[in-house]
């Protein structure tokens, strides 16, 4: 778990372009049960205080931006930024074919480039966990904020996935290449009390969905995307390939838990 918190690592190579986080999207996008996706339901949290200046960080490739571009509202000024240029590179790319204008940039969670009061919001999902000192990247998150400007935090909790890792177990791999054990140091269990470090209120809203998978590559691939061929050699994909086969033939399909939630913080401290 320790090479997730290792940013070279992170920049280099899990991050070092989108295809590893495109798999574990996909993976997502065609096989949850909630039929409001997650984008969309983050989505409403974002519009409740109707902000005006966003900054995202940690973007990604900007998958939240394009598939949200229809509902952004023509006066919202929006940054999205993330640590790999490769990443901002590929959201470039998407957010001009979704038709969404807004600045990129990229630049460290723990040294954000803005001045103080900068923006209405500041996003975060799903990328806290990966920083080396999280005190000082939710300290900066509170600074460009308004006095009013909230922070909205997304991580996983400990259920997240939980047969999935069932599964790596089984073969012989370790349940640490996935996202809750990756989210452990910022989850939903002990992230409110790190952003309260920053922050005067939090709360945390859940987003209740789980996977119905019906087609064994797609998991395969998620696995695939979660490290190097040295640490999922081909033969525990072969031997996950039976397994998940079995279970399709059974069952029909590979039920699969999801736990997901946002904080959303409040009155950054100065």
């Amino acid at each position: 778990m320790a090479e997730w918190q290792d940013r070279e690592w992170l920049r280099a190579e899990q991050y070092g372009t989108a295809a590893n986080l495109a798999a574990r999207i996909t993976l997502h996008e065609r096989f949850s049960t909630n039929s409001q996706g997650w984008y969309a339901w983050l989505f409403e949290r974002l519009q409740h205080a109707e902000p005006r200046r966003l900054l995202e960080v940690g973007a990604g490739p900007g998958r939240f931006w394009c598939e949200n571009a229809p509902r952004v509202p023509t006066g919202w000024q929006v940054v999205v930024s993330d640590f790999s240029a490769g990443m901002i590179a590929a959201a470039g790319e998407s957010l001009a074919r979704a038709g969404m204008r807004c600045e990129t940039n990229v630049f460290d969670a723990e040294s954000i480039p803005y001045p103080d009061g900068r923006f209405d919001t500041v996003l975060a999902c799903h990328m806290l966990y990966h920083v080396a000192d999280r005190g000082r990247a939710l300290r900066e998150m509170a600074r460009v904020l308004t006095s009013g400007g909230r922070l909205l935090a997304a991580t996983n909790g400990p259920g997240h996935l939980a047969e999935l890792e069932s599964a790596l177990e089984r073969v012989g791999l370790p349940a640490s290449l996935l996202g809750h054990n990756v989210a452990a140091p910022f989850s939903l269990e002990n992230g409110a009390e790190q952003v309260l470090e920053a922050f005067g209120r939090v709360e945390l809203h859940r987003y209740h969905d789980s996977l119905r998978v019906t087609e064994v590559e797609p998991l395969l691939a998620y696995v695939r995307s979660l490290g190097s061929t040295e640490a999922i050699p081909e033969a525990a994909i072969d031997r996950l390939r039976e397994h998940f086969t079995r279970e399709f033939v059974a069952s029909g399909a590979v039920a699969i838990r999801k736990d997901v939630g946002v904080f959303v913080a409040s009155a950054p401290r100065r």
